[in-house]
């Protein structure tokens, strides 16, 4: 562990690796009974340190993959799965789409990771109400998000008509 990524120093890079640490200890540690809605939480507050770390840094683009890479790498051995440098990704994008008090504890980390692919707020937030109003299953999820996808691509001149959908599906 505490391998120097480029870019980032080795104190900043301890820093962030010791605090993402302790915010999932706490959250493996709450014994509320309600384990989506601590998972939920600790992913948003994981985000929300990668977030402020990028920020105090110049150029995020030139080292930001390989931070996470490490990261992923030192918490997987650390914790086990869950910790994938895409999962780091779209704990970063959950922090940066939603507020705290929006994150909605009926729908889990799944239906948020397949809610993060849509750009458009205002289709996130359809499906979100849909997917907790009908009951939707994190695969009856993917599907409207796919629909949604093959929907705005149809919409749009940019996109070749023969591109499979999978190739139009964004992951952060």
């Amino acid at each position: 562990m505490n391998t120097k990524p480029t870019g980032i120093s080795t104190p900043t890079y301890n820093s962030i690796l010791k605090e993402i640490s302790l915010i999932y200890e706490n959250a493996q540690s709450e014994g509320d009974g309600n384990w989506n809605k601590t998972t939920l939480f600790a992913h948003w507050k994981i985000g929300e340190r990668i977030v402020e770390v990028e920020q105090g840094q110049k150029e995020r683009a030139a080292y930001g993959d390989m931070v996470l890479k490490q990261l992923s790498k030192d918490l997987n051995r650390k914790f086990g799965k869950g910790f994938s440098d895409r999962n780091l990704r779209y704990m970063r994008k959950f922090y940066q789409v939603y507020k705290l008090k929006e994150v909605k504890t009926q729908l889990s980390w799944s239906h948020y990771r397949e809610l993060l692919l849509l750009d458009d707020p205002a289709v996130r937030l359809k499906l979100e109400s849909q997917a907790i109003r009908e009951g939707w299953s994190r695969d009856d999820l993917l599907k409207r998000v796919k629909l949604a996808l093959a929907d705005k691509t149809e919409k749009s001149e940019l996109k070749s008509e023969n591109e499979p959908i999978k190739d139009r599906l964004k992951r952060p």
